[in-house]
């Protein structure tokens, strides 16, 4: 059984109550109320501080009313604004990861090419050997021209500490549960407090990539559907963070054990570059991912530097 999240704070209804059980005092007590139990009158001065807080009170709440839905106006208009802001940081992840899958595809074989013209021993006509030479020669310029563009981590720091215990929380309760609840997934948190050295908007591209793969292969499972998410210190040096997510679903094939997510594996629901871009990702902030089968279940495990609260 997996740990849950907790505080050690006093309830969240605990105020609310205090402050309900307080405004039923004042408006069930008054001096009619204390002469008919007590036999003594209640003194001027009381009746007319009653009587002020009567007046004050209603325009008082009347305020506090008109500052609340202020209030969630200016949150709801924030929270659209943070909203869009993330849709762009993460469109510019995505492109920019693609961006780098794709330059890191093509780079050995032009280097390959180029080598090939270099040799001695290839003998092509000047016309042909100069054409390709100098598209060869134009694809590696363009190349370094989209290595030379600016991206998303010239506006943000990749290793930015985030608080795990509770980005988790809120990225379950915002974005996955709904999915979990429709397909029935039963799922356990054991998360120590740790503070992990990734920049929210990545580990949401990691979860989301993780947590879709996860419910994609529990989908096709007609019994008991299971997911844990396990977060803790690595030994022996724990300088890293250790997130494993394990589903109940079918484990890896054996081509993408082999392949570690350093390469696309296409199947029938996809191209297959998800995890692939995970491990570019994670290689951003030194670190690391490692697919494997656990009983016959899918286990990914993520290496993030980090350490503990």
């Amino acid at each position: 059984m997996g740990k849950y999240f907790s505080t050690k704070t006093r309830p969240s209804w605990l105020s609310p109550i205090l402050g309900g059980i307080g405004g039923i005092i004042y408006a069930t007590v008054d001096e009619a109320l204390i002469k008919r139990l007590f036999g003594v009158a209640t003194p001027a001065s009381i009746v007319f501080a009653h009587d002020i807080f009567d007046f004050v009170l209603p325009v008082l709440f009347g305020i506090l009313v008109g500052l609340a839905i202020n209030t969630i106006y200016r949150q709801a208009q924030l929270n659209q604004k943070l909203s869009f802001q993330n849709a762009k940081l993460q469109r510019d992840l995505l492109v920019n990861t693609l961006t780098s899958l794709f330059l890191h595809e093509i780079r050995n074989p032009i280097h390959n090419i180029t080598a090939a013209l270099e040799d001695t021993r290839v003998s092509l006509p000047d016309e042909i050997a100069e054409m390709l030479n100098r598209n060869l020669k134009r694809l590696e310029e363009t190349s370094q021209q989209y290595r030379k563009w600016g991206s998303l981590f010239d506006q943000i720091d990749p290793k930015e500490k985030t608080e795990l215990r509770s980005w988790v929380k809120e990225f379950i309760e915002n974005k996955v549960r709904s999915r979990l609840r429709e397909l029935e997934i039963e799922y356990f948190l054991d998360i120590d407090p740790l503070q992990i050295n990734m920049h929210p908007v990545l580990l949401d591209q990691c979860f989301t990539t993780l947590l879709a793969n996860a419910c994609e292969a529990l989908a096709k499972e007609p019994r008991e559907r299971q997911l844990r998410l396990i977060a803790h210190l690595q030994p022996p040096l724990y300088k890293n963070i250790e997130i494993k997510i394990i589903n109940q679903g079918q484990g890896f094939s054996e081509e993408a054990l082999k392949k570690q997510a350093q390469s696309p594996i296409q199947s029938k629901t996809g191209l297959g570059i998800g995890l692939t871009l995970l491990r570019k990702i994670l290689e951003l902030v030194e670190g690391e991912v490692i697919l494997s089968n656990f009983i016959g279940h899918a286990e990914v495990s993520l290496i993030v530097p980090g350490e503990a609260e």
